[in-house]
């Protein structure tokens, strides 16, 4: 049961961030792409002078579907810094 929650919860946040890229122009994200979600993590392309508002923005998206789903439970997320080039 647990395990269906986590995984409705992440669905939701990528209609959320999807949502934003798309149709939000307040947004900073919008005009962005998410380009993969794998497991708990979205790797989104920004626009480089919106990287940090974008980042804080899918913290908030991301914790806002989780807890749509399960909440009463403590949702936090743990951002990497931006960077120009995908790598290990």
């Amino acid at each position: 049961r647990f395990q269906g929650l986590a995984a409705d919860g992440a669905l939701n946040a990528l209609f959320l961030i999807w949502q934003a890229c798309l149709t939000d122009p307040t947004s900073p994200l919008y005009g962005c792409f998410p380009l993969v979600f794998e497991h708990d993590a979205f790797l989104v392309e920004v626009v480089a002078d919106r990287a940090a508002a974008a980042d804080a923005e899918l913290d908030r998206l991301m914790v806002l579907g989780m807890r749509q789903m399960v909440p009463d439970v403590h949702v936090k997320t743990e951002g990497s810094k931006p960077s120009f080039r995908w790598d290990k």
